[in-house]
């Protein structure tokens, strides 16, 4: 569990930074370029979301274990057979 509350820690940690770091395109928009703001701040955050996942391998690196279809495991050991988008 703390393994996995770790990673999904990694990935605010990730999108804190970005937000901050873009907080200050809002400032002196216009009403009308708002969206076109918001859309281009969430396609950045979700890079650095699918990045974070991509370098951790989500989350197997740092010891995450994923359980599904009638209790199949993901672990390192057979990590192999993932591959990363």
């Amino acid at each position: 569990y703390l393994a996995l509350k770790n990673h999904e820690l990694g990935h605010v940690e990730c999108s804190q930074d970005k937000i901050l770091e873009l907080a200050d395109c809002f400032i002196g928009v216009s009403e009308s370029q708002i969206d076109k703001t918001k859309e281009r701040l969430h396609s950045e955050v979700e890079a650095v979301n699918e990045e974070f996942d991509r370098a951790t391998l989500h989350g197997l690196q740092t010891g995450t274990r994923l359980r599904w279809l009638r209790g199949c495991q993901i672990t390192p050991q057979n990590k192999k057979t993932l591959t990363a988008t």
